[in-house]
């Protein structure tokens, strides 16, 4: 496999919650625009949207691994690992 490099795990590991992010964003932004009410973004806080957001790399391993792309998904699953830190080390006192 070609592209079957943790430097390209660790790309599509950072750039996924990117994208994540701002379709979650988007989402409920339509939402509240059908909606008609301002409050749909109270539902839901920034960790949240953060947290949704890594959880979307969940995709990619996916995809990764039915692909057989081990180093990949070890790219991947090494950013969603840094993002997780950084998420904790964001809202730790929110946590406990």
């Amino acid at each position: 496999m070609k592209n079957d490099t943790i430097w390209m795990g660790l790309l599509l590991g950072l750039v996924g919650p990117l994208i994540g992010y701002y379709l979650i964003i988007g989402i409920l932004s339509i939402v509240d625009v059908l909606l008609d009410s301002k409050d749909i973004f109270i539902l839901f806080q920034p960790r949240t949207h953060y947290l949704l957001a890594i959880a979307f790399n969940l995709l990619t391993v996916n995809w990764a691994n039915k692909q057989y792309r081990t180093r990949t998904v070890r790219g991947i699953v090494t950013a969603t690992l840094l993002y997780a830190f950084l998420w904790l080390w964001m809202f730790y006192k929110l946590i406990l």
